[in-house]
């Protein structure tokens, strides 16, 4: 009787313990799976801002352009060649295009610049726009031992001599929001041939997005004015003011949720010709942090009269 009872009672322990063994590589599995996503997700924005601060910290005076409304330029190409960056690859491990990544600065002014980043990693691509002053070596202020000026290149400092000022996204005291600055249309880049025929080609285009600046005039301009400070002040000052309305509209939303007002991204349109620059498009974009993911929950263009084109609205959903 006894003895009965004792085998009655007898644990296996091999099954429990292939059992136990079964589920750690299922939870392992799981958890290397959403590691894989999350990594794969932020690659790309890994890359991009390595980019950044290489391109920031390449553009020293230096290497800056020495005339008003020239330009400079650096490929991904280059920056391996010197090797100030390594090989940068996309979430499917290709890499990422040579030649059409890049960073280049444009002199608006004796002080002023701005500092364009792209990268294009196929399906993936992300660009980057950034004004920022560099003071003369005149200058009593900011200066080393050298009398050389010396280059933050921190974009959250706000709008002082030799500091980065990112235009996107930190709104300026000066800044006019009723007032739009006009755009002088007789500068070479939008002159016509003699034969009456737009130099840069027309201003038709593809993109079915709204604009949030058109170039006047019935011509493109050159594709090298993208920088121009004509055009990149105006749409400057418009993506701050909406910027500033977003952020003000998102604090006012009762949740519990994790959101973030992403800064605005304004990007240059050219023509079907590809020839000429046509205008430029903005998008503003909210997401909410989750768990092991963000989520896109507004995303709208801005047009130029100030409305919006709606991409995505979950915000109800908040």
């Amino acid at each position: 009787m006894y003895e009965e009872k004792q085998k009655g009672l007898k644990i296996d322990f091999k099954k429990i313990l292939i059992k136990f063994l079964i589920l750690l590589i299922v939870v392992f599995i799981v958890i290397w799976i959403i590691s894989l996503f999350t990594n794969n997700k932020n690659k790309i924005t890994k890359n991009f801002e390595t980019m950044k601060e290489v391109a920031t910290k390449y553009f020293t005076e230096e290497n800056l352009p020495k005339e008003i409304n020239t330009s400079k330029k650096i490929t991904l190409k280059d920056m391996q060649d010197a090797k100030l960056i390594g090989k940068l690859k996309d979430e499917n491990n290709k890499p990422c295009s040579l030649e059409n990544s890049y960073a280049s600065v444009l002199k608006l002014d004796e002080e002023n610049y701005t500092l364009q980043v792209n990268l294009d990693c196929g399906k993936t691509q992300k660009s980057y726009v950034n004004t920022f002053k560099v003071l003369a070596k005149n200058s009593e202020n900011n200066q080393d031992e050298n009398n050389n000026v010396i280059g933050d290149t921190n974009e959250n400092n706000q709008g002082t001599n030799n500091q980065l000022v990112d235009s996107t996204t930190k709104p300026n005291n000066n800044n006019n929001n009723e007032s739009t600055p006009v755009v002088n249309q007789n500068s070479s880049s939008n002159t016509q041939s003699t034969n009456n025929q737009c130099l840069y080609g027309s201003l038709n285009h593809s993109s079915m997005f709204p604009f949030i600046y058109t170039i006047k005039g019935n011509c493109a301009v050159s594709k090298d004015d993208y920088l121009n400070s004509n055009y990149v002040n105006i749409v400057n000052d418009l993506t701050v003011a909406e910027y500033k309305k977003l952020v003000n509209e998102m604090a006012n939303i009762k949740t519990a949720a994790k959101i973030e007002v992403l800064p605005p991204q304004f990007n240059p349109v050219y023509n079907v010709e590809n020839t000429g620059l046509v205008g430029y498009q903005a998008v503003f974009k909210v997401i909410e942090h989750k768990t092991y993911y963000d989520s896109t929950v507004y995303e709208y263009y801005l047009k130029e009269d100030g409305s919006r084109k709606i991409i995505i609205d979950n915000l109800f959903s908040l």
